[in-house]
């Protein structure tokens, strides 16, 4: 985008590349102590069994990564957020402004738009759906060259940016 100023059209724009650079080393979920950092957020927290997919942590912001992501939200204070994840092939969504940029992404990239149909207690949803954040979450699928994929999601990536909500 900055070779390309144009596409984001006096927006500011910040991305988080790796909001768990251990689960992304580790090809898993949780961080190196094994913990869902997507479970380990103040608002909708539930303890969990250690060990389990979603391991939550034994508190809230028990975890490094989980304090630096909330105190990077409470600093830039964004009207919405786009988180990137893989392997469902669907666009997840909280609130009701998520759910109006769901569905321009989806006109977009053809994604199903489809909310996530099991308890997420202490994750992102919950934390934006408290601050009233418009929350995307794109699940790519898996198997694809970056390329192709972004050829494939630039459009619906950058309706996000510039939608109005």
């Amino acid at each position: 985008m900055a070779a390309n100023p144009s596409l984001v059209d006096g927006r500011t724009v910040h991305f988080l590349l790796r909001a768990n650079p251990d689960g992304i080393d580790l090809a898993t979920r949780q961080n190196a102590a094994g913990v869902d950092l997507n479970r380990n957020m103040k608002y909708g927290w539930a303890p969990s069994s250690p060990g389990s997919f979603t391991y939550g942590g034994p508190s809230p912001y028990s975890e490094p990564e989980s304090i630096a992501l909330d105190n990077l939200i409470q600093t830039l204070k964004p009207s919405r957020i786009l988180s990137v994840h893989a392997y469902a092939d669907l666009i997840d969504y909280d609130t009701d402004g998520g759910l109006v940029l769901a569905q321009l992404m989806a006109k977009k990239n053809g994604m199903t738009v489809a909310p996530i149909s099991y308890p997420t207690p202490g994750s992102l949803g919950h934390y934006c759906r408290f601050h009233s954040i418009s929350l995307v979450t794109l699940e790519l699928p898996s198997g694809i060259a970056p390329t192709t994929m972004w050829n494939w999601q630039k459009s619906a990536l950058l309706t996000f940016i510039h939608a109005t909500l």
